[in-house]
C-alpha cells in the first residue's frame, strides 16, 4: 500500500506501518526506487531468505503459515 502524509492526516482511525509505504506525493518513479531498494536489501541466497527479509516491511498471503500435518 502506498500512502501520502495528506492521507494519513486523514484518516483518523488507528494504523500500524508494516506493509505501507509512505510518499511525499505518489510519483511512480519514486515507488519504483524504493521497492528497488527494498530488493536489493532482501538479496539472498534462498527464496526462504529473501521472503523472510520481505516480510519484515510487506504484507504477504503466506504471513505465519503452516503446512497440515500429513
Amino acid at each position: 500500500m502506498v500512502v501520502t502524509p495528506t492521507f494519513l492526516a486523514k484518516d483518523k482511525l488507528p494504523r500500524w506501518g508494516r506493509g505501507v509505504l509512505i510518499v511525499d506525493e505518489f510519483s511512480w518513479p519514486t515507488i519504483e526506487r524504493a521497492i528497488e531498494r527494498l530488493l536489493a536489501h532482501a538479496h539472498r541466497n534462498t527464496w526462504a531468505e529473501v521472503a523472510a527479509v520481505l516480510n519484515h516491511e510487506l504484507h504477504w498471503e503466506f504471513d505465519n503459515y503452516q503446512p497440515l500435518a500429513g
